[in-house]
Parts: C-alpha cells; sequence; structure tokens
C-alpha cells in the first residue's frame, strides 16, 4: 500500500513515523518469484521511494534465502544509490 503516496501520506497523517519494507531483490523476476505476485517489485520499489521523498524513517528487511543470496550485494548497493540510508 506505500507504493500509493496518498495512503502513506494518511498514515503518517495519523501517526506513522518510523516503519520497515521487506524488499527481496534488486531483480524485478528474483522479487516477483519471491513474492508470489508479478509486478510486485515495481509497487515495492515505488514504496521505497515514497518513503525517501517523504522523509520516514524506515529499515529494509531482507530475508536471505538460497534464491537471492548470490545477489544481496548488489541488492544493497542498489538500493543506497536510490538513497536508502
Amino acid at each position: 500500500m506505500f507504493a500509493y503516496k496518498n495512503f502513506l501520506k494518511k498514515a503518517i497523517s495519523v501517526g506513522l513515523d518510523e516503519s520497515s519494507i521487506s524488499f527481496h531483490s534488486h531483480i524485478p523476476e528474483i522479487y516477483d518469484k519471491l513474492t508470489g505476485v508479478n509486478g510486485s517489485f515495481v509497487q515495492g520499489l515505488k514504496g521505497v521511494d515514497n518513503y525517501i521523498s517523504l522523509g520516514l524513517n524506515f529499515k529494509i528487511n531482507i530475508v536471505v534465502n538460497k534464491i537471492n543470496i548470490k545477489e544481496l550485494e548488489s541488492t544493497i548497493k542498489f538500493l543506497s544509490k536510490r538513497g536508502v540510508k
């Protein structure tokens, strides 16, 4: 839902001041495979971008598994380049 900026703004207006986002991979096919939802990478990334643009404190959770472990370092670099601290 945080891919929808107005939803995130509403959540902030009622008291959300920190949150966590699960982000499985910087590779869309891996991300979507792990969530089981086609297009979830795009939504997840939009949520990350919305958090950054609104200045909300957040943490990224990456559940490491045999599908995404080889890409872990690249995923961290990808998120860092987008502005994740």
